[in-house]
């Protein structure tokens, strides 16, 4: 997050909130990426580069085109949430990103 907004492809908008008040696990903000508005995201806070290299491989093979939106997952005590990847094309060279 921090290298693309360094980059100038990323814009933070601000702080929107915790998912609910007893929680900040897991909080909203917006942003725009690439010129692309993204109103509410969420991003995880405090958890390891492990777990969201884990999740977010599980949810990119899960489909072979490299896009998925699972829906309904636990995250312990937290959730549920939807997982989604997403997939573009930049110059012949595949990327992927995924979020909570």
């Amino acid at each position: 997050f921090w290298r693309e907004e360094r980059a100038g492809r990323l814009n933070y908008k601000g702080y929107i909130g915790a998912l609910t008040e007893e929680d900040e696990r897991l909080i909203k903000v917006r942003f725009s990426w690439n010129d692309d508005d993204k109103a509410v995201s969420t991003l995880l806070v405090g958890t390891s580069v492990a777990f969201q290299f884990a999740w977010a491989s599980c949810a990119f093979f899960s489909d072979a085109a490299g896009t998925c939106c699972e829906s309904g997952i636990m995250l312990g005590d937290l959730g549920p949430v939807t997982v989604k990847t997403f997939s573009w094309d930049i110059w012949g060279h595949g990327h992927h990103a995924g979020s909570t």
